[in-house]
């Protein structure tokens, strides 16, 4: 076939090809524009998001999710689908690529060296729990998902025994072998003791007396020391760009004077604060900037 013939074919071809609409280009499925789908993920309960005291949805906290060092969020335990946000929060976080740990208050400093095998798989999620004692619950799920992505758990609190101790008779009733183990309480200041007040309040529908409280507020410095100290020995080993996402209660996160304020003094980290909350509380306690980033209000009523 003539050289100039098959020429004037392929210019026909280019010019048929030019008249044909365009395409459009493939959505962008990047890790960062996963997050925007987390509310359409997973079934989440119905309910309100807000940002301080104004409503918000999840792309605009989107940013904040991906960009934070620390993501602070609580298990709304007792109301319906209260675990699931943590658990769509993992997933998104971990296919964005900055998720390597995940930090519990369920379990405490002296099961550690267990965590640390569940993370390199040399157990499995039953003999964790068999060694340490620990009932899961509504963390069961979160733990599943660390172990099969192989993520290092982290264990935040102090032992119960020592808890325990603070609270019924001081500083005085531990050893000396466990008053050196202890971090120092050194974020003692008006607004987390009246915050530790309000909260036995509402837990005991009335105060106590004076000495009773006190033991109480040291006992909870000193856990929420204990929990920081943890996390900031952990960023240190880990990646420079790592992100953790911490689960524990409310109060822990919610009150910046409790976790979240100290590890950004020792080690000044970015943190998101999102916290879970049944609807029929009196939201206007907690959605402020002083106490949290997002509030996730739930239907139904708190415990």
């Amino acid at each position: 076939m003539p050289l100039r013939f098959l020429l004037l074919i392929g210019l026909c071809l280019a010019a048929c090809k030019s008249s044909e609409p365009e395409k459009p280009e493939p959505e962008d499925t990047s890790a960062v524009e996963r997050i925007v789908a987390l509310p359409r993920s997973a079934d989440l309960p119905k309910g309100k998001l807000l940002r301080t005291s104004r409503e918000a949805d999840f792309e605009a906290m989107r940013a904040d999710l991906v960009e934070a060092d620390l993501v602070y969020v609580n298990l709304a335990t007792g109301l319906e689908g209260g675990d699931l946000l943590p658990r769509t929060m993992l997933d998104q976080l971990f296919g964005f690529g900055r998720l390597h740990g995940i930090a519990f208050d369920i379990f405490d400093r002296t099961h550690q060296d267990a965590l640390n095998e569940f993370s390199f798989a040399r157990i499995g999620l039953g003999e964790l729990l068999a060694r340490t004692g620990v009932n899961p619950g509504a963390y069961r799920p979160l733990l599943e998902f660390a172990g099969e992505k192989r993520l290092p758990v982290i264990a935040l609190d102090l032992e119960p025994r020592i808890v325990a101790t603070l609270r019924e008779s001081g500083f005085k009733g531990l050893t000396e072998a466990e008053r050196r183990s202890v971090s120092p309480a050194t974020l003692r200041n008006p607004g987390f003791t009246e915050a530790v007040r309000r909260h036995l309040k509402r837990l005991r529908a009335g105060g106590g007396d004076e000495q009773a409280f006190q033991r109480e507020l040291l006992a909870a410095d000193l856990r929420y020391e204990t929990m920081a100290d943890a996390l900031v020995r952990w960023f240190r080993s880990a990646p420079k760009d790592a992100q953790v996402v911490v689960v524990a209660d409310a109060f822990a996160i919610a009150n910046r004077h409790a976790i979240p304020d100290r590890v950004k003094r020792r080690a000044g980290k970015h943190a998101v604060v999102v916290v879970q909350v049944a609807e029929t509380e009196i939201a206007d306690r907690i959605h402020n900037r002083a106490h949290a980033d997002y509030v996730w209000l739930l239907p139904g009523k708190g415990e």
